[in-house]
Parts: C-alpha cells; sequence; structure tokens
C-alpha cells in the first residue's frame, strides 16, 4: 500500500481531472490512456458520493492538493483491474511509470476511504424501483433466493463508452417476464442432441438450425398450438418427434442437412418461403418451400431435403442474404464475397458465382460476419470492425465505413449520402473503445434490416445503433450487455443480450422493458406472426408474445391462471440421495473403505443418487498451480480430472456396480485443485436427469488457490436442479472470519458453467465445427437458482474449548454440552452462515482429528500439536418454497433421515461423514401445461386489407412509372417486394423501395424505372416480369397479438422496346446505335 502522501497526491489527481473535463473529452479521443483516467474518476465520483467518507477523511483529502507523490516520477492511472486478490474483494488500480512498466498497485477502497469490500464496482443491480445502478458487489447471504420470481433483477456488466455525448444511456425497466411457452428446454445431453445456433420464422412455422443430422428442427404452428391439432389428448395420440429430443419437447421434426458440415449463417425470404444457409465447409443451401414444408410423415431420417447444395467458398460461409431480385450474397470468414442467382438453384442447378472486389483487388474484408440488404437497393456487409455498403445493381462498392481492418476508411465516392455517411463513420469510430479482443476496439455483434429496410447494428461493446437506409442515424443507445441478436416485431426492436435477457425498445430507441429470458446468452431471435422466438446458448428456445409488454397476455387473471393449471398439472416424486463428505488426506482406500462409506442398510442401496463430496484427494503448490491454470485456460478438464480425481470417480462406480450390477451411471464430476464432487444416478433414471452444469470457486492461496473454496456439479432431474458442493474452508482454530468469508465468496461467486457449445464468434477458422461443449458464460445459474442445495464439505469450524476437556467430554458421550462450545453452530443462529440451510441434529462424536490407521474411537491427535477434536465435516441441505403457498409446481422438500460418521474408516485423519436425504419433488406435465399456455396466449385471424391500384404497367427505355400499394386496414402493414422472370436478374428495372411499414388509412409508392442500357439486344423484344407485393398485417402497440395471414398483390411489367421516356416510339425493324440511346 502507498503511504498517506501518495493518496493524497492521487486524489488530487482525481480532482483535477474532474476540474478539467473538456480537456479530458478531447484527450478521451486521442489518448486511451486518459481516457481509462475519466471512466475511472467518474466512477470514483459516483462511488464517493453514495458511499460518503467520515468527515475527518474528507478534511484531510480538502487539503491534499498540493501533496506530492514522491520519487518514483510521474504517475498514470490507466486502467482499473476487477480482480480479486488474498481472498479480498478489490478494485485495483494499476501505476505506471514513464517507461509504461507497472510498479506498483492500490486498491480503489483505499483512495477515497471506503470500506475493503465497496471495492468492487463492475456489477449494476436491480433497485427497488426497477432500474439498473452500478453497486459495490457485497452482500451479508448472497446465497438467499427470494421465492418470488423477479425480485432481483440480472446482473451484467455494462459495455465501454465510446463517445458519451452522442450515445444514449438507457435506464432499463425490469420486469417479469410475461407468459411464454417453452417449446424446447435445455437437453438434458447436450453432446447426444443437436445444438441450434440459429431461429427462423416461416408461414407460422419455427425452424431452428442446426439439427443434430445437421438439417434443421421444425415446429409446425409455432403462432397458434405449436403443433398441437383441436382435441389433441396426450393421453391417446403420440405426435411424431424428431430422434434425440427430450421428451418434454414441443411436436418437432427433423430434416438432415449436408453431411460433415454445421450451420453458421442464414438467411431467410418471407415471401418466397425459402431458407439460404450458410455452412462451416463454405457450403450453400437452399430450402425451398417443398423442403421446409413437407408433411411429417413424409420425413425420412438423414434424407436430403434441400433443393440445392453446392460449394460456395473455401472457408465457412458465415453471412448470407437475400435481394428482392432473386440473388444470393454469401459472404466467408476470409472476407470475400460471392453473388449467386436463386432462381437457378430453386431448379437444382449449381448458380454460376460473381466475386465482389474493392480498390486494389482487395476482398471486401477480412472475415465476413454479416450481410443485410437496405431498402433502397444497398447491401450493408460488415466485417469484424469495418462496414461497407454496395450497389445491388452495380455490384460497386460505394462507400467503406470504419475500414479498420486496413488501417483507415476509404471511400469509392458516388454515393448520393456521402455526407452522411461520413458522419456515420465517424461516430461508428467512437463505438466500443477498449471493449473488443481486435486491436480496432470495435466488434459488430449483430446486423439486420428492419421491416422498413433500415439498418440495426448491435456492437460486443453494448451499443445498440439504428441507421435508416439512406445511412442516416436515428439513435445510438447503450443496452447495459453484449448485443447478441435483433429482430424487428411489429413497430417494435428486440434486442437479445449477452446476459441472457431480451430487451425491447421503440422505433425511437426508447426502452420498453427488459426482462430474463435465458440463463445463458440469447443467440438468437425469430418473429413467427403474433410471437417471437428466443433461443439461449444453452439451447432452450421459447415462445414470446410480440406485442409484450401490453395486451390480454399481460392480465394477473391469466397469469394466476396459468400458476393454477401448472400446479393441477404436477405429481409428486420422492427420491432418496446418499450424500458423503470425506476428507481423504491424500490416500487411496482400499475396498475395505469403499464398502463402509457406499454399503450398509443406510447406504446406496436405499437411495437413487449417490453424491460424493472429497477434499484433499491431492495437496501441494504444484497441484494449486495446476488447478489455477486449467481454471483460468481450459475449465473443461477439470470435468475430466487428473489421474487423482479419475481414481475416484472411477473406484466409486465400481464398488456401486460391483454390489448392484450394472444399476448406476456417472453424472458428472468436478475437479478444483485437492477438492472433488461426484455425482451419480441409477440407470433407469437416466432418460430424466442431465443438465449437467459445473462451477468452482477458489478462496485458498493469495485468493486464486483451489485447496480452499468449493467444486460443484449442477443436474436436473425432472426439470428440477439439484446442486451438489464440496467445500473446504480456512483452517486453525482463530480463523472463524476467515471461514465465514469463504461462505460467502462462495455464495455471491459460484456460477454454473453451461455444458454447450462456444459462440461462433469465439472460433477460429479451423474448429467453427468444433464439438468442444463448454462456455464461458456471462450469466449462470447461481444457488439461489438450484431448487435442491446439498452444501458437503470440511468446513474447518471447530470448537472452542481445551483439547483435554473435549476427549473427557467425548468419552462420557456428551454430545449435547459439546454442541454448545461448536463455532459452526454459533455462526449459524447468528445468521452469518447457512442461514436459510439446514442440517440434520449430530449425534456422532467430533470427525477430526485422528491418528491414521488406529481402530480406535478415542484415537484423536496425539501429536505436539494435539488438536482439538471438532465437528469439522458437515453436511447441510435446503429445498425451496412454501408449500403453504399452494403451487406445488413450485416447491420441493429435503429431509435427513440418516446423519452418520463412520468410525471403522481409519484411512484418514477425518472420519468419512454421511447423510441419506429425502427429495420430494414435483413433476409438471409439460405437454397439458403447453397445450394450455398456447390457449391462454390466445390465438386470434388477421387479414391485412391492402390493395394495388395498378396491376399492369408498360416501360420504356430510361422511363419511371409509380405503383401505389394503399392499406385501407385498421392496423399497420409491412410490404416487401419481390421480382421475377426471364430478366429479373439482368438490373435493368429498378424499384425503391423494396421494404416499409404502411399505417392505416395510408398509401405507399413505389417507384419503377428502366435506365439506360448498353446492350441493343434488350430493346429487340418485349419481356414481362412480375413485382410481387407481399403484405401482412402487424399488431397496434397495446393490441391484442394476431396470428398474421400474407396476402399478395403481383403486377405486372411489360417492357416496350420500341418505347423511349420522350415518348418517342423505335422502328421495330431498324437496329440502333448506341448513339442513338445517349439521351436516355
Amino acid at each position: 500500500m502507498a503511504d498517506s502522501a501518495r493518496l493524497a497526491e492521487l486524489r488530487a489527481r482525481f480532482r483535477l481531472s474532474r476540474t478539467k473535463e473538456k480537456v479530458e473529452e478531447v484527450q478521451v479521443e486521442e489518448d486511451p490512456r486518459a481516457a481509462a483516467r475519466a471512466r475511472l474518476a467518474e466512477r470514483l465520483q459516483a462511488s464517493r458520493e453514495r458511499h460518503a467518507a467520515p468527515e475527518g477523511e474528507r478534511n484531510s483529502d480538502g487539503g491534499s492538493d498540493g501533496g506530492a507523490g514522491g520519487g518514483r516520477g510521474e504517475l498514470e492511472v490507466v486502467e482499473q483491474d476487477q480482480s480479486y486478490a488474498g481472498g479480498m474483494d478489490g478494485g485495483f488500480i494499476h501505476f505506471f511509470d514513464e517507461d509504461g512498466e507497472v510498479f506498483q498497485e492500490e486498491m480503489v477502497a483505499e483512495v477515497f476511504g471506503a470500506p475493503k469490500h465497496h471495492a468492487h464496482f463492475g456489477d449494476e443491480e436491480a433497485l427497488p424501483d426497477g432500474t439498473f445502478a452500478l453497486r459495490p458487489d457485497h452482500a451479508p447471504d448472497a446465497h438467499y433466493r427470494p421465492d418470488e420470481v423477479g425480485e432481483q433483477g440480472p446482473r451484467g456488466r455494462a459495455g465501454e463508452r465510446g463517445n458519451v455525448e452522442e450515445k444514449h444511456v438507457l435506464t432499463v425497466p425490469m420486469s417479469p417476464p410475461p407468459m411464454s411457452v417453452v417449446i424446447r428446454f435445455q437437453p438434458r445431453y447436450p453432446n447426444e442432441q443437436a445444438r441450434p445456433k440459429l431461429l427462423a420464422g416461416i408461414s407460422g412455422s419455427l425452424f431452428a438450425l442446426p439439427s443434430f443430422s445437421g438439417g434443421y428442427l421444425r415446429w409446425d404452428d409455432a403462432d397458434g398450438q405449436c403443433g398441437y391439432p383441436a382435441g389433441y389428448q396426450p393421453d391417446r395420440i403420440k405426435l411424431p418427434m424428431a430422434p434425440r429430443e427430450d421428451m418434454d419437447t414441443a411436436p418437432c421434426i427433423e430434416a438432415a442437412g449436408p453431411p460433415h458440415v454445421s450451420v453458421v449463417s442464414i438467411a431467410v425470404c418471407e415471401m418466397r418461403e425459402i431458407i439460404v444457409t450458410g455452412h462451416s465447409g463454405g457450403v450453400v443451401c437452399v430450402w425451398d418451400n417443398e423442403a421446409l414444408f413437407t408433411p411429417n410423415n413424409q420425413v425420412l431420417e438423414g434424407e436430403e431435403m434441400w433443393a440445392c447444395c453446392w460449394e460456395a467458398h473455401n472457408s465457412p460461409v458465415t453471412a448470407v442474404a437475400i435481394t428482392p431480385a432473386g440473388e444470393v450474397w454469401t459472404g466467408s470468414m476470409r472476407g470475400s464475397i460471392r453473388i449467386w442467382s436463386l432462381e437457378s438453384a430453386l431448379q437444382g442447378k449449381v448458380p454460376e458465382g460473381y466475386e465482389l472486389k474493392r480498390q486494389g483487388n482487395k476482398s471486401p474484408h477480412r472475415e465476413v460476419r454479416f450481410l443485410s440488404v437496405a431498402a433502397n437497393g444497398v447491401v450493408w456487409s460488415a466485417g469484424i470492425s469495418s462496414i461497407k455498403l454496395w450497389d445491388v445493381h452495380t455490384k460497386s462498392n460505394t462507400c467503406s465505413l470504419l475500414d479498420e481492418e486496413d488501417g483507415g476508411a476509404e471511400s469509392a465516392g458516388g454515393y448520393p449520402r456521402k455526407s452522411a455517411l461520413n458522419r456515420m463513420a465517424g461516430r461508428i469510430s467512437n463505438i466500443g473503445k477498449g471493449s473488443s479482443k481486435t486491436g480496432s476496439g470495435v466488434k459488430i455483434s449483430a446486423m439486420i434490416s428492419g421491416h422498413d429496410g433500415s439498418i440495426y447494428l448491435g456492437y460486443e461493446s453494448g451499443i445498440l445503433e439504428h441507421y435508416s437506409f439512406s445511412a442516416d442515424l436515428e439513435f445510438s443507445i447503450e443496452t447495459g450487455a453484449s448485443v447478441q441478436a435483433i429482430v424487428v416485431c411489429g413497430p417494435r426492436i428486440w434486442v437479445g443480450l449477452l446476459d441472457g435477457r431480451i430487451l425491447i425498445c421503440d422505433p425511437d430507441g426508447t426502452s420498453v422493458c427488459t426482462w430474463q429470458a435465458h440463463y445463458s446468452p440469447v443467440v438468437s431471435l425469430a418473429e413467427i406472426g403474433s410471437r417471437t422466438a428466443s433461443l439461449g446458448q444453452d439451447g432452450s428456445i421459447v415462445l414470446w408474445p410480440s406485442a409484450h409488454p401490453q395486451g390480454s397476455h399481460t392480465d394477473p387473471r391469466k397469469i394466476n391462471y396459468l400458476k393454477d393449471v401448472r400446479s393441477s398439472l404436477s405429481t409428486r416424486r420422492v427420491y432418496n440421495v446418499l450424500g458423503v463428505t470425506w476428507n481423504v488426506n491424500q490416500t487411496r482406500p482400499g475396498l475395505h473403505a469403499f464398502r463402509n462409506i457406499l454399503g450398509g442398510e443406510n447406504g446406496a442401496a436405499s437411495a437413487a443418487f449417490v453424491v460424493l463430496g472429497l477434499q484433499e484427494i491431492e495437496m501441494g503448490g504444484a497441484s494449486v498451480i495446476s488447478s489455477a491454470a486449467k481454471e483460468k485456460i481450459r475449465p473443461e478438464l477439470q470435468e475430466q480430472g487428473n489421474a487423482n480425481a479419475q481414481f475416484w470417480g472411477e473406484a466409486v462406480l465400481r464398488v456401486l456396480n460391483n454390489m448392484m450390477p450394472n444399476a448406476w451411471v456417472k453424472v458428472g464430476m468436478r475437479q478444483m485443485s485437492g477438492l472433488l464432487t461426484l455425482v451419480y444416478a441409477r440407470q433407469e433414471l437416466k432418460n430424466f436427469v442431465g443438465e449437467v452444469e459445473t462451477g468452482a470457486v477458489a478462496c485458498g492461496a493469495m485468493g486464486v488457490g483451489g485447496n480452499k473454496g468449493a467444486s460443484a456439479v449442477r443436474f436436473g432431474v425432472h426439470r428440477n436442479y439439484i446442486c451438489v458442493l464440496s467445500s473446504h474452508f480456512k483452517a486453525h482454530q482463530n480463523e472463524t472470519q476467515g471461514r465465514n468469508e469463504n461462505y460467502r465468496q462462495i455464495s455471491r461467486k459460484l456460477t454454473f458453467k453451461s455444458r454447450a457449445n462456444r459462440l461462433l464468434d469465439e472460433a477460429v477458422e479451423e474448429d467453427v465445427d468444433s464439438q468442444e461443449p463448454y462456455f464461458e458464460p456471462v450469466v449462470g445459474h447461481a444457488l439461489k437458482d438450484a431448487d435442491v442445495v446439498l452444501w458437503m464439505g470440511d468446513f474447518n469450524y471447530r470448537l472452542d474449548l481445551p483439547y483435554y476437556n473435549a476427549l473427557s467430554l467425548i468419552a462420557e458421550n456428551n454430545i449435547s454440552e459439546l454442541l454448545e462450545f461448536d463455532q459452526c453452530l454459533k455462526q449459524v443462529r447468528t445468521g452469518e452462515i447457512f442461514a436459510d440451510m439446514d442440517e440434520a441434529p449430530i449425534t456422532f462424536p467430533p470427525t477430526y482429528k485422528f491418528d491414521k490407521g488406529i481402530h480406535d474411537k478415542m484415537a484423536y491427535d496425539s501429536s505436539e500439536k494435539q488438536r482439538i477434536p471438532s465437528w469439522t465435516d458437515r453436511i447441510f441441505f435446503r429445498g425451496r418454497g412454501n408449500p403453504r403457498q399452494g403451487d406445488d409446481s413450485r416447491f420441493t422438500t429435503a429431509e435427513s433421515l440418516v446423519y452418520e460418521s463412520l468410525p471403522n474408516v481409519v484411512d484418514s485423519d477425518h472420519k468419512p461423514v454421511r447423510s441419506l436425504l429425502r427429495l420430494d419433488l414435483p413433476i409438471v406435465n409439460e405437454e397439458k401445461y403447453r397445450i394450455a399456455a398456447c390457449q391462454t396466449l390466445g390465438v386470434f385471424n388477421s387479414e391485412p386489407n391492402t390493395c394495388v391500384l395498378d396491376t399492369a404497367l408498360e416501360l420504356g427505355i430510361g422511363e419511371n412509372t409509380v405503383v401505389y400499394l394503399q392499406n385501407a386496414g385498421r392496423q399497420p402493414c409491412i410490404f416487401a417486394l419481390v421480382l421475377r422472370g426471364e430478366e429479373a436478374l439482368t438490373g435493368w428495372v429498378s424499384v425503391n423501395p423494396t421494404a416499409g411499414v404502411i399505417p392505416p388509412g395510408m398509401q405507399q409508392a413505389i417507384s419503377l424505372s428502366v435506365p439506360s442500357t448498353s446492350s441493343l439486344d434488350v430493346v429487340s423484344r418485349q419481356i414481362n416480369i412480375f413485382l410481387d407485393i407481399f403484405t401482412m398485417s402487424l399488431y397496434a402497440p397495446g393490441g391484442s397479438p394476431q396470428r398474421m395471414k400474407k396476402r399478395f398483390h403481383p403486377v405486372q411489367i411489360t417492357f416496350n422496346p420500341i418505347k423511349n421516356s420522350a415518348g418517342e416510339t423505335f422502328a421495330a425493324d431498324r437496329r440502333y446505335d448506341e448513339s442513338d440511346l445517349l439521351f436516355f
């Protein structure tokens, strides 16, 4: 820690940075170190206002303006490193000398005099008024879980601000989740089931890609009854189900995709009812109406269902777009963009491709991330940190925005809104600075076009931006978490965030609401009529009313009705769980010890599950260092365990199956240095057990050592979630507060790492198709989310009495008097630890510390240290909810039938402790509940009342005309256009706009023109093409959700080769030179 003079200088520097605000604003754009200083000063000022220092310290701080730092040259505060050291939460400030070397670090708390436990300011909390605010990361007991959903909002880390003046920071009201329908839960065994990454909605059906076979999963009538026919009775009829899907998934079918490749990008054409997918092997597939909507009984497992499939690139196809003129634009991981004929692909022919180039014959990007089509005939392409605009007719790069991948922006010129684009480039250049892993600091994470053809951009820094199709910035807001997915639903924008929330914004960027939709990142969103589907990275899919947050679905009566329905559809089932905790002191016991632990009347024979929490399976600095490295770099290795962990995992399973042949399977394991958690289940329960997740919290050496802390396994049983922890707390007689802090730290920090695919953004080209099941979630399941918790371990709480007094009471078997001196029970009674958990009455003598290998119940520590006998080894447990509240679908109970130690096991200096627990779990009939939820959400019919005033047009070279599309209905409607016909791809007819929204009672003018052409063959004959106008009603904000119906308006366009814009007529039998056409 620095001396008082240095701290005084630091305070003076922060005060100086605040008084020179204008100078700092300039430095934010020019100097990253100054930017870091400004951000940190702002956070410190806000923290000081919330946690005012004592008057004496404020006076001292106020008189330190002239303090000197002393001796090390100019100091610079350049970053706030949110880390932990010595087991203490801390926001650290790094001090750099003139050479850029770190020579000192200080805790933020020491700078402004706040308590140390208020030093962590990286998190947010939901305040009582429902808004977000930065808060210190400290709670007296974060293990407590409120019974009511929505009492505590999600915690997320806000994105870095680029240019604060040009962004609106959202104050987002947290709301409880609306009524919803879960059509797919998190897969129980993700390595053996589909891992969809993308969603698409067409004609009321929902598609999730890829399926396990590389194709798609399809849910019919997703905007209605979710595939359940009218009058369906689950007990009598079995609907078709895709192979490998869980039994509680809504009825769906699976179609196979190209072998050995996985889907990484998708484009949807609602009008043509076509999906185009890009795959990891450079393959592009076109799925037409026939392939997508094959009847259930005609889909064969492994059958090829696509219309056409070809190799478009030599690297993964990371972006796909479909233009109204019938072109497929594809972008690759290596930065190339190619254009293909959709009509040829629909005819089963491999289309010829045209590759786009920019100046210098270079590829458009280092890596193409997204392609979107605006309404003015411009295709937007986005790379990792660059955006380019392309003319859909000339195929030329009209403008390049923020081309930081090549060191600077470039412009091809000639774009009619060049000034607007230059302003846009300036705005983008300030977004997300310092928030990305790339050198540029800007990382685009989502891009789509809206109903009106405008463009929405999302950034990993948490910025959401909206641009008109003419590239004018409409709004720029901060969402509070990295943007992962965007979809426009009616008049509103839905945003899926990395922390599992869904955020809804109005067209002007005003926030409407946000709620916790998933416990993993929301990786995809899709609109299906009156409902919006969200896909979590864990594989769960939920349908939400698109009209949220207003409408009939927020009616408390309906919400309470669904609660009653869920309760009525719940049954109860009881399972016994054998829990064992043992500090093995680095021993590998023989068969006798295993049989004592697992056998007997109260052993595994009476249980459906066996869980073990082991401590000290290995010790020493090498183990701690190795474990810390794995936790940081390859945490999935901790689920496999090293040789010591594998010995225990295999030995326990072998003994269980020897006692009951082929009756047991291993569910999961998690190691952290000497800590090990093991979970086993009966073979017959395999289909109901899964969703295994693991986690660990280190509290040992320097705050990162795995010799102390907890390893944990979380698993589901009939969609009830059980958390099992193995802990080892701080040792020594007088370290009660240290042990309490271990408990609080584990309760607060433990999150479970979902065993699901990594984000594509984090994958490299070689392993895009990797089956690696591990990722690091931003928001994971915590202890408070569990239905049952079994917390076992060597908690190291001692007896506060002399050694010989303890021996005397043990010899008398005076357990009740011994317990009066138990540190653990004292802390539990004061609410410091395990406040919401139970422990069965202790009736056995202390389990620590024994002389190893001696069969004597009084063989306590005879060494010189004579450690006081204690109950260090304990088992705590809890259920969830209150059965008196009447909701049978929510509450779980846990009670201990047996709580005992095993004195005959002498392999360690601790005695094993085991408990036979009875769990009472609810089982909900998800199929019947899903049908009731669909009916409660409601299904309504709404057909757009639109018409086209002119359905037949004649155009000549250079002529312009207008088609009027009128909305005579009472609801707004969207429209989109498709050109089809023999010459639709030649680009000789220009249409603008190609998409948009028409308010009720209004009409939309659609401009058509035929530009000049250098091909005289075009004017030699008449050509007929069709302009198909597709319309669909939108719900009005606050109205009832509507089941959308589409309407088509075909317009025939006849190109007259003997007519021009001046009204002159060519002779039909005359050939013309190009000079004759110059006036066109």
